[in-house]
């Protein structure tokens, strides 16, 4: 989102879109019929253009990652926490594949973030709910992880650069659990992710940025 500049109405208005995929196509071809579609029922026009912008970057540490491979049989398809998690309210979820879960500790009270399969890109935008910048990834890490965390309140709150919809995480069931727990003195997303192997460092530099030149907010008919 932080890469798409266009009218201010965008980011608000909601539409119903239901199309039918041609037999024999494939799910890669998808994005280019949605793009297809959007032309030529919102006549829409865009170009590309760099902007210079403070990030951060995630880079691995001096010691090298501590990732662990996703196994072959960790869910990529089914909901990966169709029971929830054993004493743990689960606060903010990523519908499957490479499904994730932020969550509450209820003994403890400290907040956990647990993905059985994810790529490090998918980690950036996760990460994004903790800082008040875009994360892009430097890492060259190109398998699917499993990974836990700590981390910080924030991110099952809906706050911040982690509001609603980002990324694809809708809000979860935030309740009074939320509002009764103490983050433990220390704990950052930084540390978790030194843990990891991994750490963010803030940049300014060139970022793509997607332009809206023309866009109709009625789309035509079928």
């Amino acid at each position: 989102p932080y890469q798409i500049e266009g009218p201010d109405w965008m980011p608000t208005q909601r539409y119903d879109i239901v199309a039918t995929i041609p037999t024999g196509a494939t799910k890669e071809q998808v994005p280019e019929m949605l793009q297809a579609l959007l032309v030529e029922r919102f006549k829409l026009g865009v170009r590309r253009e760099a902007k210079d912008q403070t990030v951060y970057e995630l880079q691995v540490g001096n010691g090298g990652p501590k990732l662990k491979e996703a196994p072959a049989d960790a869910p990529d398809s089914d909901d990966p926490f169709p029971q929830g998690l054993p004493g743990r309210v689960i606060l903010r979820r990523r519908p499957p594949p490479h499904g994730w879960a932020i969550s509450l500790n209820t003994a403890t009270r400290q907040f956990h973030f647990d993905a059985p399969r994810i790529t490090v890109p998918e980690l950036c935008s996760v990460l994004e709910l903790y800082v008040d910048l875009p994360v892009m990834d430097h890492t060259e890490l190109k398998g699917d992880y499993s990974v836990t965390m700590d981390v910080p309140s924030g991110g099952g709150r809906g706050g911040g650069r982690g509001a609603p919809g980002r990324g694809g995480a809708p809000a979860g069931d935030v309740g009074n659990p939320v509002e009764q727990a103490s983050e433990p003195e220390g704990l950052s997303i930084f540390n978790s992710l030194q843990k990891l192997g991994l750490r963010l460092e803030r940049r300014k530099g060139p970022v793509e940025h997607l332009v809206v030149e023309h866009v109709e907010r009625v789309p035509t008919e079928n």
